[in-house]
């Protein structure tokens, strides 16, 4: 159970031109950045979350989960600095530093363009601390 745990928990997330990946030990996950529609901060409770399938707490939050209001959302998170991705799927993330993960992904949202249905390009929401 440890092992595997720490094999699927996220390790970093980088951000290329064309893909978001969040590496793991084990299957390291690729999110097309032409796929992002919105990316946001945001805070979560555990009594907010409904786990579906997956494992909270052992060296992160990893899989899917239910929340009232966004429905069912895939956590890949290392810490509490969440950031909520809106693509193919709704992608909880933790980068160390949100605000500049934030705007590394709307810069080359902004070069390279989404494919979003409307072609009203990427939301980017973020509250001041």
């Amino acid at each position: 159970i440890l092992a595997g745990s720490w094999a699927f928990s996220p390790r970093t997330y980088s951000v290329s031109e064309k893909t978001l990946k969040i590496k793991r030990p084990i299957k390291s996950i690729t999110i097309p950045i032409n796929t992002i529609t919105s990316i946001e901060e945001r805070d979560f409770k555990f009594t907010q979350l409904r786990k579906k399938m997956g494992n909270s707490g052992l060296f992160s939050i990893i899989g899917s989960f239910s929340i009232k209001g966004d429905g069912t959302v895939w956590f890949y998170a290392k810490n509490s600095n969440y950031v909520m991705i809106h693509a193919d799927k709704k992608y909880v993330l933790s980068p160390d530093d949100r605000f500049m993960f934030m705007n590394q992904i709307s810069k080359h949202i902004e070069r390279y363009g989404n494919s979003s249905e409307k072609g009203d390009g990427v939301r980017f929401l973020m509250r001041k601390k």
